[in-house]
């Protein structure tokens, strides 16, 4: 559509370059604190998209920490529509990241991460 504004997103969602983020194996995670060191930022213009693998021991909450660079503000989004997770559960979740954003990851429980994988996907027309 012309003069909409609007991104078209290809039929193929993770047709462009991938690029591995973060990779993190058996560590433990204390609750509500971020997961990573660094927030992870969008590399590729406009939009790229995240996407997760994660495997936590315990049951709990995954939250997205999304901070908005422009407007210097975070917010959580709660994944799995808040239903908590299920201990050793493998859960896969994809989601955009704009060029003013950074992605960081909380979880509700103190527990061990027995895999987190975030790749980045390229959009492409």
């Amino acid at each position: 559509m012309v003069g909409t504004g609007l991104l078209r997103i290809p039929e193929s969602l993770y047709s462009g370059h991938v690029i591995k983020l973060t990779d993190i194996k058996n560590a433990v995670v204390l609750a509500d604190t971020d997961i990573l060191d660094e927030a992870l930022p969008a590399t590729y213009f406009p939009l790229s998209f995240f996407i997760i693998y994660c495997v936590f021991d315990d049951a709990g909450s995954l939250k997205i920490r999304r901070h908005f660079k422009d407007l210097n503000v975070t917010k959580d989004e709660v994944l799995n529509e808040g239903y908590p997770f299920y201990g050793t559960g493998a859960y896969i979740f994809s989601f955009p990241v704009s060029l003013d954003e950074t992605i960081n990851f909380r979880y509700s429980q103190n527990t061990t991460v027995t895999k987190l994988t975030v790749i980045e996907s390229q959009i492409v027309e």
